[in-house]
């Protein structure tokens, strides 16, 4: 892990360091493609709930 940088990966796109669970990166992508009045976490949950969905649609068919 580098030294100078604390956090760990983000659990979202997997390239970023993070402080939190997700980057300040995918913070803003979530906020903006969602609706900037919930918070990033809302939007990562309704994020992933939508990713099951397809992945379920995918393995019905």
């Amino acid at each position: 892990m580098n030294k100078g940088k604390t956090g760990h990966i983000c659990s979202r796109c997997r390239k970023s360091i993070a402080k939190e669970e997700i980057c300040s990166g995918c913070k803003s992508d979530l906020l903006e493609l969602y609706n900037h009045r919930i918070s990033w976490r809302m939007a990562l949950d309704i994020e992933r709930e939508e990713r099951e969905g397809e992945n379920i649609f995918i393995e019905i068919q």
